[in-house]
């Protein structure tokens, strides 16, 4: 795990140190992107709509969860 890389990937990390990941972490760009289209989309479209849309990824995401977690 490069920890340099994920610092560098998470905006948050160059202003403080940040020690309550456990209940609030900071967000990486990629995650903090992701959420951003997401409600850029909501908005544009309405909730249950980019849900219907976005179906096959967000199923991925928790198939990719339950095999990370077994």
């Amino acid at each position: 795990m490069d920890v340099e890389a994920l610092r560098r990937d998470t905006p948050g990390c160059t202003n403080r140190v940040h020690l309550n990941n456990a209940g609030a972490a900071l967000m990486s760009r990629r995650t903090l992107e992701a959420m951003t289209a997401h409600l850029e989309l909501e908005a544009a479209i309405g909730g249950y709509e980019a849900a219907d849309q976005e179906r096959g990824r967000i199923d991925a995401t928790y198939a990719n969860i339950a095999e990370l977690v077994g």
